[in-house]
């Protein structure tokens, strides 16, 4: 036994000698092979050759795989006595291969590819456990690390500079345990916030905890440098900004990028150009077309609490899009976290003459509240098709079925009082996150939010003009004296109640390092229920001793918008020879717009027309204003049920592989398919005998008492009294009809190959690239249209193939200063409705719209120049300049006539058209003013300049010489020639105070293009000033106060009817000189949308 234990320790000493004495010979000839000193003398041989002499002078074996190797490449090496290691160095100078010893040999192998490291931050609190006083002083280290900070004597620490990955924090504070929290997430351009407690004890130990952690995804840091970095010119709106203002929606968040300006509060103007020429991304997925009638997404249907950041990119890509012209706005929803963390914001808000006020509303649905209606407003079961919907008159069997279908409607008129209280807003947020047993981590992220809103505003609309003599005196006149009458002149008060409902579930699935999926859900549900009082007159009423009708007409309009994306992408780092990384996305939109029962009821009075001198006062009381039988295709008295719904499917590949200095290839195709599905019908009811002379009311009455109006009573079986007819589809002017809707698709396949080639040191960098584009837009079924004297049936059915060449070079002078200049070709194609050849009535405007089939697509070159400096980790400073070419642009036409009660907008593709402008932007702290106030201030500000030019001489001779005044240049549609953007913050970090102050104007815009006998639609200037103050009460509190909106200016459009692009409302300028025709400006809309105060409580767990 005793032999057998000597045994075993002799063989267990001698395999410990063994083991020990192998790692030293090992070590030795690490430190000794590659030292080993050769002579050698080489003369333009191929590298193959060189490394055979080598190893034969050198007596160490070099291994390599000879298809890796340079066959025409020639080395000379002529060496005396050096290292074996300074000659392989001098060998492989120059190529992408390398060397290492394995054992006793020499292995030639492939560089690694450099990983282009990405840096965030970590920031924090440091408190007592017990007391929450701050800990001023406490000691953060980064484990394993000299990176670190002291807290300052607010508890709070930051790390700048700290590489992407996954760290532990050593907390060290006199008096207190050290504390180590682990598993702390630091991301690219990100900030991950660290809140610690530490706990007071006299023997100092070491204890293992879990911080608090929030990861924030993006700052004013981050945004800078995604800009730095990118590889085309691009700007964009970070979390940190968005969280100093009080804006609501995406679309106040996205008028503080440069060169962005709003139409209608909700759609974005980028680079003075319409919103048609915006592409808008949902987190790196098309977002579909929010409104029914124009290419344009709707950036109110986005909250601002779920926003992330907002990217705007300026110049074309071949991996993005090209339906853009002036830019692509990439919105990111914010990110799920490695934490676990509740977020709660409570406000309230109080709008200057909308809260605390009387205003209209009727009965509606038990679920308005939420944004849905319940089925109240549906249209009744079984109401036939347009070809089968019984017309009063035809036979007695005719007769009664159309009374029942009469009476099947909903008798829903009474309006009735109400009292607004504060606007009301509601965010809550969820992050956590588990570990998955080898698996990884998933990050979660809950968000919902709520807002309810009261708006009044009385709106004032003109259309169509007086004519005067060359006094400024009306030409319409009644015995002898002048009449100023428009061909429709309107008061409406508009009342509205808006719900917004969002939802958002994120989850993110992190394996490792190298790879990762995310599934990303957005929800959002927009009502707007509105009733509109709508004093209404024209000119074709007039009668005699200057009496005119006065007609007075009630609008009950409940929109309900939904939106839907969820996005499945995966990111995947490889290591491949071929091939570096894959990114992959697949993704589903839907949006819908519904209009149940757009209700209208009419009624009419007699009214004395201003000057009016008579004894009596002929003002009579309101009737009921039906139309007589013998007109069945009326806007009078109607039920309207709009319903459109879209659906996108989209996906996407991107493969990358990256060389030596950054220098990558990309490849990848995209996948869009569409469909929309847009159906309306329209009834309208007109009398015939028999109807009751009881229809006759006072004013004060009558919107209470509406419903004795549509009693079923008055719908009999022989005809008599009310009728009701379908007029889905029949135009006013033209009384065609059969259009009750449509199905349309949308096909997109492109394929793109991109380059990144870094030259001279990494100075110069080229990114471009060719992207192919394969388009078919169709419209299963026909129109019936207007063609001469008869109707014809059109369809739509566009197939086309476009290449899309992009180059953006930019050139670095110094790390802070670079050059950027790029080329892309661009499209911009019609959306659905635009080519629909219906015509339907938009209440916001007072305008009807009609869509025209033979629109064909835009086509856009574009050239940018910008030189950026970076004088600071959150500062830029920006100037550029870009130019671009319009070949068949669509713009919108006011094609109203002397006839019409209201303007008519169609589209029209223009010949060409050119644009160029200049834009700057600064991001500047304001420490280097020697006051102490400056020391916690900056400026964002941007300006941009446009000017764009349409020749329409051609246009104008085809015209005639209607009117003289007309310019053969013009602007293009949608264009403003200036935005500026002004934003001054101060952020004490010390006492937790924030002020941020911020204005916004754009210039004169071009709405709407004219003809002869309407002219130019022109949106007046508008200055805009908002005012927050946000303050920390503790880590857990904070509060918001603020108003937007200070100034509140007035909305208003005008006609420019003297052709001088300037408003003058008192000037007469000759419109015709053969007929001696006076015209002056006039407003056509305006309204004010008053001040917007805002309190709000914001709590953090």
């Amino acid at each position: 036994m005793r032999s057998i234990y000597f045994s075993t320790l002799s063989f267990f000493l001698f395999l410990t000698s063994y083991f020990f004495t192998t790692l030293w010979v090992y070590a030795q000839t690490d430190s000794t092979l590659l030292s080993s000193k050769i002579s050698i003398r080489l003369s333009a041989v191929s590298l193959a050759d060189a490394l055979d002499q080598v190893q034969r002078v050198s007596g160490i074996d070099i291994t390599y795989n000879v298809q890796q190797l340079d066959s025409k490449r020639k080395v000379s090496i002529q060496v005396s006595n050096q290292s074996l290691q300074q000659v392989l160095n001098t060998l492989l100078s120059g190529t992408d291969l390398t060397f290492k010893q394995v054992r006793t040999n020499i292995v030639i192998v492939s560089k690694p590819v450099p990983v282009k490291i990405s840096y965030g931050s970590i920031e924090g609190v440091v408190q007592d456990y017990q007391t929450k006083e701050s800990l001023p002083g406490c000691s953060v280290m980064i484990q394993n690390s000299t990176k670190g900070a002291s807290t300052d004597v607010e508890g709070r620490f930051r790390l700048d500079g700290v590489a992407e990955g996954v760290y532990s924090l050593i907390f060290s504070y006199v008096g207190y345990k050290q504390v180590i929290a682990e598993q702390i997430q630091v991301k690219a351009n990100a900030v991950t916030r660290v809140n610690q407690n530490l706990v007071a004890d006299n023997v100092l130990g070491e204890v293992v905890v879990k911080a608090t952690v929030q990861l924030e995804n993006s700052t004013e840091i981050s945004v800078i440098n995604e800009i730095k970095g990118a590889n085309n010119i691009v700007t964009g709106i970070s979390n940190e900004q968005i969280a100093r203002n009080l804006d609501r929606d995406g679309a106040e968040v996205v008028r503080r990028a440069t060169g962005v300006t709003l139409v209608q509060d909700r759609f974005v103007v980028l680079r003075g150009l319409d919103p048609r020429y915006t592409l808008t991304m949902l987190n790196d997925i098309p977002t579909p077309s929010a409104e029914s009638d124009r290419r344009a997404f709707s950036f109110d249907m986005l909250n601002s609490s779920i926003l992330d950041r907002v990217m705007v990119y300026k110049t074309a890509s071949p991996e993005y899009p090209s339906d853009f012209a002036g830019g692509v706005v990439k919105v990111y929803t914010k990110n799920s976290a490695n934490a676990r963390q509740l977020q709660i914001q409570l406000s309230t808000q109080y709008r200057q003459g909308s809260s605390f006020t009387d205003y209209y509303t009727y009965k509606g649905g038990k679920t308005d509240w939420l944004g849905f209606d319940d089925g109240t407003r549906n249209m009744p079961n079984h109401v036939p098709s347009i070809k089968d919907f019984p017309v009063v008159g035809i036979s007695d069997q005719s007769n009664a079925e159309n009374a029942r279908f009469a009476r099947s409607f909903s008798n829903n008129w009474n309006l009735k009082n109400a009292h607004s209280n504060l606007d009301k807003r509601a965010v809550i947020n969820y992050y956590t996150s588990w570990k998955m047993p080898r698996m990884g981590y998933v990050n979660s992220l809950s968000s919902i939010t709520y807002t309810s809103t009261t708006n009044l505003n009385e709106i004032k609309r003109f259309f169509g003009y007086p004519q005067y003599n060359s006094e400024g005196i009306s030409l319409l006149s009644y015995q002898e004296k002048p009449i100023e009458l428009y061909n429709s002149q309107t008061t409406e008060q508009s009342h509205i109640q808006s719900v917004r409902l969002t939802a958002m579930q994120n989850f993110k699935w992190v394996f490792n390092d190298r790879h990762s999926i995310e599934f990303k859900n957005f929800f959002n549900q927009l009502s707007r229920d509105r009733v509109i009082v709508q004093d209404y007159r024209t000119s074709t009423n007039t009668v005699d001793n200057y009496v005119n009708y006065l007609d007075k007409t009630l609008y009950y309009n409940f929109r309900s918008r939904s939106l839907y994306t969820g996005t499945l992408s995966g990111e995947n780092t490889l290591s491949k020879p071929w091939l570096t990384s894959v990114n992959w996305r697949f993704g589903y939109g839907h949006t819908s717009d519904k209009q149940p029962d757009l209700r209208s009821i009419s009624f009419r009075r007699r009214d004395v027309l201003p000057g009016y001198e008579g004894e009596s006062d002929p003002i009579g009381a309101y009737q009921f204003n039906i139309p007589s039988a013998t007109i069945k295709v009326t806007d009078l008295n109607t039920h309207q049920y709009d319903d459109l719904a879209e659906d996108t499917y989209t996906g996407a590949i991107d493969l990358e592989k990256k060389f030596l200095s950054d220098a990558f290839i990309k490849a990848g195709f995209f996948i869009d398919h569409r469909t929309r599905t847009y159906s309306t019908r329209r009834f309208s009811y007109n009398g015939n005998t028999g109807v009751d002379t009881l229809l006759i009311a006072t004013i004060k009455d009558l919107p209470f008492m509406a419903n004795q109006f549509f009693d079923r009573r008055f719908f009999r079986n022989e005809g008599t009294g009310l009728q009701i007819h379908d007029n889905t589809g029949f135009t006013l002017a033209e009384g065609i009809g059969g259009n009750d809707g449509y199905e349309a698709n949308n096909n997109q396949r492109a394929v793109y190959l991109a380059f990144n080639l870094p030259l001279f040191t990494k100075h110069l960098t080229l990114y471009g690239g060719v992207r192919a584009e394969w388009n078919h837009f169709s419209f299963p079924g026909t129109f019936s249209v207007v063609d001469g004297n008869s109707i014809i049936q059109v369809g739509v059915d566009q197939k086309k193939l476009y290449w899309l060449p992009s180059l953006n070079v930019s050139y670095a002078f110094t790390p802070k200063m670079q050059v950027r200049a790029a080329y892309g070709m661009t499209l911009n194609r019609p959306e659905f409705r635009e080519v629909v050849p219906i015509q339907a009535r938009d209440l916001d405007r007072n305008m009807d719209f009609i869509g025209n089939y033979t629109l064909t697509n835009a086509e856009i070159d574009n050239y940018d120049l910008r030189w950026e400096f970076y004088p600071g980790a959150d500062e830029l400073i920006s100037i550029g300049a870009y130019y671009k070419t319009f070949k068949n642009p669509i713009e919108i036409y006011s094609i109203g006539n002397s006839g019409f009660q209201r303007d008519l907008f169609y589209y029209i593709n223009t010949p060409k058209a050119t644009g160029y402008g200049l834009e700057l932007e600064v991001r500047k702290r304001l420490s280097f003013i020697p006051l102490p106030l400056f020391e916690y201030m900056a400026i964002n500000a941007n300006v941009t300049l446009l000017k764009t030019e349409i020749d329409i001489s051609e246009q104008i001779r085809q015209d005639g010489n209607y009117d003289e005044l007309r310019r053969p240049v013009r602007p293009l549609q949608g264009s403003s020639p200036y935005a500026i953007n002004v934003n001054l913050y101060y952020d004490n970090t010390q006492s937790g105070t924030q002020i941020s102050a911020l204005y916004n104007v754009i210039g004169q815009r071009l709405t709407t293009v004219g003809n002869s006998f309407t002219a130019e639609l022109y949106e007046l200037p508008r200055h805009l000033v908002d005012l927050t103050v946000t303050q920390r009460i503790n880590r857990y509190l904070r509060i918001r106060a603020g108003v937007q909106d200070i100034l509140n200016q007035a909305f208003r459009i005008y006609r420019d009817r003297d052709r001088s692009r300037t408003y003058n409302p008192t000037h007469f300028s000759l419109s015709n000189s053969k007929e001696q025709i006076y015209v002056r400006d006039y407003l056509e809309e305006q309204y004010r949308p008053g001040s917007y105060f805002s309190l709000g409580l914001m709590f953090a767990f």
